[in-house]
């Protein structure tokens, strides 16, 4: 089965995180991956890297921070266009201070850039409360912004049926079920998650959030999830492939 992972990150733990991303993606057959880029040494990585990335077309596409507080927010997705990679805004909200009372104005730089697709992390953890405004914030941008898609990464996380039964009805939102599944796999969420994914399996998105989670650890645990639903061979492809191209493309 082809397995594209819609949010996977660099483990700049290793000596050479590039080297080690492609060969772990190998290793557990992941076809593509999303690279989610969330800070500068992450950024940095991939510069160093860049020539490699692209000869070995093994991402559809790269998502970097929407930095409200800069003065050319749309300088790294200009970068990404000129070398013929898919750029992709995430917006997360702890790491920027991204509040209620920033609605607009993330409204407005998403509305103005000329990307077409956005993800909005949606985890909450932490006692930064007024930062955990994930599904809210995705909500005000899929009505606002309505020729964007907008991904809610991490589907909520704990909050994950609220945050189903919130954005189900809007058209354009749709989510990856990176990091959830695993971490919350003990829990009473986990139930949930299932079910977000019985009813919701057309928009939602195989994810790891690697490092953090390993890739084998991932896809056992979303296999597992998959049959315990009793998917078809349709379905599963769905969630740990083509929805990720339906929704982010794929660079050929």
């Amino acid at each position: 089965m082809i397995v594209y992972d819609a949010h996977i990150h660099f483990d700049l733990k290793k000596k050479n995180p590039y080297d080690d991303l492609k060969c772990t993606m190998e290793s557990y057959g992941v076809k593509k991956g999303l690279l989610i880029i969330n800070d500068d040494e992450e950024e940095k990585c991939f510069w160093e890297n860049v020539s490699k990335i692209r000869e070995d077309k093994i991402l559809f596409g790269v998502a970097g921070i929407l930095d409200q507080t800069k003065n050319e927010p749309y300088l790294f997705y200009e970068k990404l266009r000129e070398i013929g990679i898919k750029p992709i805004i995430k917006i997360h909200p702890r790491k920027t201070n991204v509040t209620r009372a920033d609605f607009d104005q993330m409204t407005s730089l998403v509305s103005d850039s000329n990307v077409d697709t956005v993800i909005v992390d949606d985890f909450p953890y932490g006692p930064k409360i007024e930062s955990h405004i994930g599904t809210e914030l995705a909500i005000f941008l899929a009505q606002k912004c309505k020729g964007k898609k907008i991904v809610i990464a991490h589907a909520g996380g704990c909050d994950n049926l609220k945050t189903m039964m919130l954005t189900r009805p809007l058209d354009n939102i749709y989510y990856d079920y990176s990091l959830s599944c695993n971490y919350l796999r003990n829990t009473s969420v986990y139930e949930d998650l299932l079910n977000g994914l019985r009813f919701n399996y057309k928009k939602i998105m195989f994810g790891t959030d690697y490092p953090d989670f390993s890739l084998g650890q991932s896809i056992e645990v979303f296999e597992k999830m998959c049959e315990s639903l009793g998917f078809s061979d349709n379905q599963r492809e769905k969630v740990f492939y083509k929805n990720a191209i339906e929704i982010y493309g794929e660079i050929k």
